[in-house]
């Protein structure tokens, strides 16, 4: 493992890197840790800038980029390393769309010495089989040492990461950020780490790195990961006993800046959930409106928008913040495609936010996915799209499509036509009958086939079934006017008061509310709480924060003669100055501050605990009050504190005991306070 370094020493390893025979360099860090903001530096390391590509996987990766450094003309990876290779819309007998086929190749025409992606632990490593379009082999990081040259030892690639993040998909198995990925291909690599340059403050950026540890710490899952429980971090964190309703978190999150402020949840259902009460909160009705914020889902290139008096082609990112200015009446378009399906658009009006573009635009709004628990749109909807577009193009040339369609079924049957369509497994088992007559070996019939198949015929183009079709597709004309639609190239989009963890990875705002109640076996892993509250730079609030009690926790009494339980306070492994506590057992640490506080509401003492039990799954915790001493043996389970026995003398009074068994039980998540 690397030794953390500062920014300086990060830099005089690149530089060595850069006049070193090394084509790989990864460099990672923690949340705070300055990566993105080292880019700009790398740059000025360069002789000649130009000579470098900056990247990153995602529009929100690429936004930050550039939110640090405007000067740096960011792309996403997809954008810089395939090029369009075929495309068509595929037309039935009945004038129904069967299908779309939409395939990007890889580009292997770029020419820079050096490129540079940052967020590298989101690069997928493998395609999804669901999306419609294709991109080079379906291996997004192999293809990009393809694109770049790097494989071929032609040019020299710098990934920047954190690998303790969640992964942002769950075809994602970060090896970016994995040396032996490279190592594996003969590829010469050098690592580096940065160290922690956290600028949050102090009780915030402990709370972060605590977690961040955690989640290398061997002794999970019986450690419980949160070293913030029972505390306050930079916000009053509502109690793990009872909380705030769901109103009430709503209520405190509008008297907060938008556009500054982000509540992060577990899931879009519940980030949708809250988006609906804080647009009540905010005096908003059902349906969008002036004022509204919102975020866009779908990364959007070239798209052709209205600016004030003439029209202007614009990026629009995944991630990037909108505010309408204006919503106008919606539009329902029905079309049939394997069913009915209804397209919501509505024309809006709206700003970019988070940068010096201050002009108003005007597009439509795709409502299908505003209150959608999707973040896109599905395949028969992106089908409907081209359907609605279609359409209508084929109103106004009704001629040509006729004279298309005759052609296309006389020259090619829609069987023969299935061994040229990358959907089908006809498809494959003609590519199969090409890449033998080739003599190229197939790859074995397992999971990875069909990727496996896709590589050998991008690394050998005169075997993919795609050369041999006779149909012809769509005249440039309908593209052209397809790349111009408003309805077909809409902004997709959902309200950006609360979101998911997974889509918010990329982000970082002032404040920030984390929602944890989703069960702990999702929200209490130590990946997620690291990767949702380092997104906050200012103020986190913690909601429904899970407790270190489990439901059930109870307290049992019994009776022990005093000169035992002072004989066992008194024993060498007591910790008396509970200062000297290890700060690493947060479960112990968070038991110790809340049996603390329960001792100064009823007048008793936090006397001393005894931890060489912990083996053992207790701790013993001694009480004392006066002439009353109690010891309190409490066992603990993978979901927290489970059961506690309270021993005291049969002479202490009942209604102290009595008390303090109350207080303590209500430290039992479904008691409160």
């Amino acid at each position: 493992m690397d030794i953390p370094l500062n920014k300086q020493a990060v830099l005089e390893q690149v530089v060595a890197f850069l006049n070193s025979d090394q084509q790989v360099l990864i460099i990672t860090g923690g949340a705070g840790s300055g990566k993105t903001s080292l880019i700009p530096a790398i740059l000025n390391q360069i002789k000649v800038p130009q000579a470098v590509k900056v990247m990153a996987p995602t529009g929100p990766a690429v936004l930050t980029i550039r939110r640090v450094a405007p000067e740096i003309d960011a792309e996403t990876i997809h954008r810089v390393i395939y090029q369009p290779l075929h495309r068509g819309v595929e037309v039935s007998a009945d004038d129904q769309i069967d299908g779309i086929d939409v395939e990007y190749g890889i580009n292997v025409d770029n020419d820079y010495a050096l490129y540079i992606v940052d967020a590298a632990n989101e690069i997928p490593v493998a395609a999804n089989e669901d999306d419609l379009i294709s991109f080079g082999t379906g291996n997004t990081l192999q293809d990009l040492l393809t694109a770049t040259g790097v494989a071929q030892q032609k040019a020299k690639i710098i990934l920047l990461g954190d690998p303790d993040q969640i992964a942002a998909f769950t075809i994602n198995q970060q090896q970016a950020l994995n040396p032996a990925f490279y190592t594996g291909q003969g590829l010469q690599v050098a690592t580096a780490s940065l160290g922690n340059a956290d600028q949050r403050p102090a009780t915030l950026s402990r709370a972060v790195k605590q977690t961040r540890e955690k989640i290398h710490d061997p002794q999970l899952p019986r450690v419980y990961p949160f070293p913030f429980d029972g505390m306050a971090i930079n916000a009053v964190a509502p109690s793990p006993n009872g909380g705030l309703n769901d109103q009430q978190v709503a209520a405190a999150f509008v008297k907060l800046p938008l556009g500054t402020t982000k509540l992060i949840t577990n899931s879009i259902e519940r980030a949708q959930e809250y988006n609906q009460l804080i647009r009540h909160q905010l005096g908003f009705g059902r349906e969008v409106q002036a004022g509204d914020l919102l975020t866009v889902t779908r990364n959007k290139y070239n798209i052709r928008l209205k600016a004030k008096d003439h029209y202007v082609y614009k990026n629009i990112f995944s991630g990037q913040v909108l505010k309408v200015i204006q919503a106008y009446d919606h539009v329902t378009v029905h079309t049939d495609v394997k069913g009915t399906y209804h397209l919501v658009f509505r024309p809006i009006q709206f700003q970019l936010l988070g940068g010096a573009d201050n002009n108003y635009y005007s597009t439509y709004l795709l409502e299908n996915v505003l209150k959608s628990t999707s973040a896109k749109i599905t395949n028969d909807e992106i089908i409907a799209l081209y359907r609605d577009f279609y359409d209508r193009y084929q109103d106004k040339h009704a001629d040509e499509f006729k004279k298309l369609k005759e052609y296309n079924q006389t020259v090619e049957s829609v069987v023969e036509h299935r061994k040229h369509d990358a959907r089908t497994n006809e498809y494959y088992a003609e590519a199969a009958r090409l890449l033998t007559k080739e003599g190229i070996p197939l790859p074995a019939h397992d999971k990875d086939y069909k990727q496996n198949v896709r590589q050998l015929i991008a690394d050998h183009p005169n075997t993919d079934p795609k050369n041999e079709c006779q149909r012809k597709q769509l005249p440039d004309g309908f593209y052209q006017s397809l790349h111009d639609d408003f309805a077909y190239n809409c902004i997709e989009a959902q309200y950006a008061y609360a979101t998911n963890v997974f889509r918010a990875l990329d982000g970082q705002w002032p404040n920030v509310f984390v929602d944890f109640n989703a069960g702990m076996e999702i929200t209490g892993t130590p990946t997620w709480v690291y990767s949702a509250i380092s997104r906050a730079i200012k103020q986190l609030t913690l909601v429904n924060m899970p407790s270190i009690f489990a439901p059930r926790f109870k307290v049992e009494h019994r009776t022990a003669k005093l000169s035992k339980l002072t004989a066992h306070l008194q024993s060498p492994a007591v910790v008396k100055d509970l200062d000297q506590l290890d700060d690493n057992d947060d479960l112990v640490a968070a038991l110790v501050r809340r049996l603390d506080a329960i001792c100064q509401a009823t007048n008793f003492t936090l006397a001393g605990i005894n931890i060489q039990y912990l083996a053992n799954n207790y701790v013993l915790v001694y009480l004392q009050k006066a002439d009353v001493l109690a010891e309190l043996q409490v066992y603990f389970s993978k979901k927290g504190w489970s059961a506690a026995f309270l021993s005291t003398d049969a002479a202490v009074t009942g209604t102290t005991v009595t008390k303090l068994i109350a207080k303590i039980n209500q430290l039992n998540p479904l008691e409160g306070n």
